[in-house]
């Protein structure tokens, strides 16, 4: 044996390199939830079949034509999710803020699919309502809070916020939910248009807004959360460009000033080249998406200011000690001049 392990010396670098690896990815995992989805094995046979017959030239043809029509726009403007608003259990005066105290909002993509996707939502919803707590945020834009089961969770987390969000049976139906310490006093929702080129994980979500008219500080102020559609900068069927110029288009047309958050699926240059001047986003370029790590910036807070004012949006990642979902929340402080 000593023999064998002399004339064998080159294996203990491999043994060394192995060990070191295996060891970074044991304090990856204990850095964090388990947040790889369970994939039924028939969602992912639909998907394949969906995938191969979206490349036949006849689909795309009549996909077009259809798209022409304006029938995939007057299917999503008929079917519009009803918005629920309850008021906070805990009435906590909120108190008024002059223009020299800053509104502190913050936005992250959940990843609270239902059982059987995953089995872990409580717990990731306890770790984040705590680091949530820390920041003591105005405003929280969520997204792909799927399950009225994490919904609960979360709104009960939250109990001095109004919670804005599409009632659905048995799932949230934008997936969407804003928590907010200023009263909601009228709320709407809106889906995007679907397509026949739509993979069958988008087809099922029917992403779109939630826009809130609200009062701060005595002035009018919209708030409007949204999950636009997940399309590889590689493809050439990127309907989430046209969907967040649709956005901005509302917002700019909006009578006062706006909060916008939520995931975008654009990289900064995406949206930069889209975003309107009046439009002020915020100034954290951190990547804030990916599992294990985060690989790019895909979530945003935005800001349109009343007419003649400014805005500053001083932002920032936020690195929990725990990562409770495959995004990390951005957290910004507004201020207006």
């Amino acid at each position: 044996m000593y023999t064998f392990i002399k004339n064998k010396l080159f294996i203990w670098p491999v043994l060394l390199i192995l060990l070191i690896t295996t060891g970074y990815n044991s304090l990856e995992a204990a850095n964090s939830f388990s947040l790889k989805p369970i994939r039924p094995p028939g969602l992912s046979r639909i998907a394949r079949f969906l995938g191969r017959a979206q490349r036949s030239l006849v689909l795309d043809r009549i996909d077009a034509l259809i798209s022409a029509t304006g029938f995939y726009d007057l299917i999503a403007a008929a079917n519009m999710p009803k918005v629920t608003v309850i008021a906070p259990v805990i009435n906590k005066r909120q108190k008024e803020k002059d223009d020299t105290v800053a509104i502190k909002a913050l936005s992250i993509n959940m990843l609270l699919f239902p059982v059987p996707f995953f089995f872990n939502q409580a717990q990731r919803i306890a770790a984040f309502a705590r680091s949530a707590r820390q920041l003591d945020p105005d405003i929280i834009f969520l997204q792909e809070v799927w399950d009225n089961n994490s919904l609960a969770l979360l709104i009960a987390a939250f109990p001095g916020y109004y919670s804005i969000y599409t009632a659905g049976i048995g799932y949230n139906y934008s997936g969407l939910l804003i928590l907010s310490r200023f009263p909601a006093k009228k709320a709407s929702a809106k889906r995007f248009a679907v397509s026949l080129k739509h993979n069958v994980e988008e087809l099922i979500a029917q992403k779109g807004f939630i826009l809130v008219e609200t009062t701060i500080r005595g002035q009018p102020f919209y708030l409007l959360n949204t999950h636009l559609y997940s399309a590889d900068r590689s493809k050439l069927y990127r309907p989430n460009l046209v969907q967040f110029s649709r956005v901005a288009d509302i917002v700019e047309n909006l009578p006062a000033a706006a909060i916008i958050g939520g995931d975008m699926n654009l990289i900064p240059a995406d949206l930069e080249a889209r975003i309107p001047d009046d439009i002020v986003r915020d100034n954290c370029d951190l990547s804030t998406a990916g599992y294990p790590k985060p690989t790019q910036k895909l979530d945003y807070i935005m800001v349109r200011p009343h007419h003649g004012k400014t805005a500053t949006v001083n932002s920032r990642r936020i690195d929990a000690p725990l990562r409770f979902s495959d995004h990390t929340p951005i957290y910004a402080e507004i201020y207006f001049r």
